[in-house]
């Protein structure tokens, strides 16, 4: 019904029978809440089903696929094992008086019986899951931003004949003609860097053409931004490209309980506006009731990917990296963060050969870094105009690094080893201990060989799946963290 002040969280008892066989079957907790916060929400309808390893597809009415963005490869490992049909029967936005809510989905982590482990692979804190709904209309899985001016892409080269400036971005179909966009940042000569230019063309994929008076090719890189395109109402919360932003959301471990939860913010059932190629898709409604799922934003990369290494170097930050295999490779862009959140462009390497069976070494620098603890991760774009991260690589700059473990995570498809990254500010080895809950020591290793800065270590502890906390210490100091395997 109608939204009523104060704002009351409601609760759907939902739970995942993890096994099957014991007399006391074991039962993880795994509730959808929601919180009416305005409009009339009419009947708010919610269900979820265990998805065994995503398959069929068909499972979720409507759907079709669990391919990455305008790509046939599939998702399905970075999908966690488990769908929800969410929907209301209020009015559909922008009709007056529709709903708006938060909502949150848990899904389990055991292991534990026939239908455990429904996290995907990689996801973690550090690599958090994104919730998104399957937009029928497209038949595709939306990742949706908060605003409507976040559909961006990076800018790597603009040419001007004194009339228009045509611009290269570093992925496909991120703008349309009528739409106005910002470009912000390092192209040279500075004319090339507009504020609200209105696009008069796309004549490709990856470009676009704005009245302008500059002649000559660039060079650097920018970031061009685009407002809401023409059909778009101001409050649609989409990004054109529908994969670079996730909508306002937040991820949690819940570790009692042995589930994750996925948060998303401010939900309102909005319309999504008219869609060009690859789409091709009217203006139309997510849908009163309609299928959702969860994915980690650690795809796998085009690439075989050996190492990639950020260490504090002088005044700067040096990046290195190898590659065992290349295929159909461009470049690749060196990100930074602090927050783990918004990322800033560092640099731009293109693949030496594209193509390759052999090991390559790349190295650039980061010439300003932020001084104290920062992540680093690197973007492979490819030449159709695809593009996957690398995971973020943390490094601590300054005077001297603090002693703190900075992330934790296992690949249990894998194999049962535990990795560990920490800064460190001492050369001295470390001692290693795993506790459970009742601080009962039930893994250890001595004389871990550790270096100032950013370190990594693999534990091949073989661990039931629980709740646990780790302690690094050496001989004057401990730090310790905790994390569920």
């Amino acid at each position: 019904g109608n939204y009523v002040a104060p704002t009351v969280t409601r609760t759907i008892p939902f739970g995942n029978r993890l096994d099957t066989v014991s007399a006391v079957p074991a039962i993880t907790y795994i509730p959808l809440t929601f919180t009416h916060k305005q409009g009339d929400m009419g009947v708010f309808r919610a269900g979820t089903k265990f998805w065994a390893g995503n398959t069929p597809i068909t499972d979720p009415p409507t759907v079709t696929h669990l391919d990455l963005f305008n790509s046939t490869a599939p998702n399905s490992v970075n999908t966690v094992d488990r769908y929800w049909m969410i929907g209301k029967t209020g009015p559909q936005n922008p009709a007056p008086n529709f709903p708006v809510a938060d909502i949150a989905m848990r899904f389990s982590i055991n292991a534990t019986g026939t239908q455990g482990g429904e996290r995907a692979t990689g996801m973690s804190a550090i690599r958090p899951g994104a919730a998104q709904p399957w937009r029928s209309y497209g038949l595709s899985w939306l990742r949706i931003s908060a605003v409507a001016n976040t559909n961006f892409s990076t800018v790597n080269m603009a040419a001007g004949n004194g009339t228009t400036i045509t611009y290269t971005t570093s992925a496909n179909h991120s703008f349309v003609a009528g739409q106005a966009v910002t470009i912000a940042g390092a192209l040279t000569p500075a004319g090339y860097n507009v504020i609200n230019a209105v696009i008069t063309s796309t004549p490709a994929l990856n470009q676009f053409t704005v009245a302008g008076v500059q002649t000559g090719v660039s060079t650097g890189s920018s970031t061009a931004t685009g407002a809401p395109w023409p059909g778009s109402p101001a409050a649609t919360p989409f990004s054109q490209q529908q994969t670079t932003s996730n909508y306002t959301q937040s991820y949690t471990q819940v570790t009692l309980s042995n589930s994750d939860s996925v948060r998303v913010v401010g939900w309102d059932w909005p319309t999504v506006p008219t869609l060009s190629t690859p789409y091709s898709t009217p203006s139309a409604p997510v849908g009163n009731f309609t299928p959702w799922t969860i994915a980690a934003n650690n795809t796998p990369l085009p690439i075989d990917l050996v190492d990639f290494k950020a260490l504090p170097d002088g005044k700067r930050v040096r990046l290195d990296w190898t590659t065992a295999s290349e295929v159909d490779n461009d470049y690749f862009t060196v990100e930074r963060t602090t927050d783990l959140n918004e990322y800033s462009f560092i640099d731009k390497v293109f693949s030496y050969m594209h193509n390759s069976n052999i090991l390559l070494n790349y190295t650039t620098y980061d010439e300003k870094p932020v001084y104290g603890l920062q992540y680093y991760r690197l973007k492979q774009t490819d030449f159709n105009g695809d593009f996957t991260y690398s995971d973020p690589q943390a490094v601590w700059f300054g005077s001297k690094a603090p002693f703190d473990i900075t992330n934790i995570y296992s690949d249990v498809a894998t194999s049962n080893d535990i990795n560990v990254d920490f800064m460190y500010n001492s050369d001295l080895p470390v001692n290693v201990e795993i506790t459970d809950v009742s601080g009962r020591v039930i893994y250890s290793e001595s004389g871990v060989a550790a270096t100032n800065g950013s370190n990594r270590i693999k534990l091949n502890a073989s661990l039931p799946h629980g709740l646990y906390f780790i302690i690094l210490r050496n001989e004057s100091d401990a730090v310790s963290r905790k994390f569920v395997y």
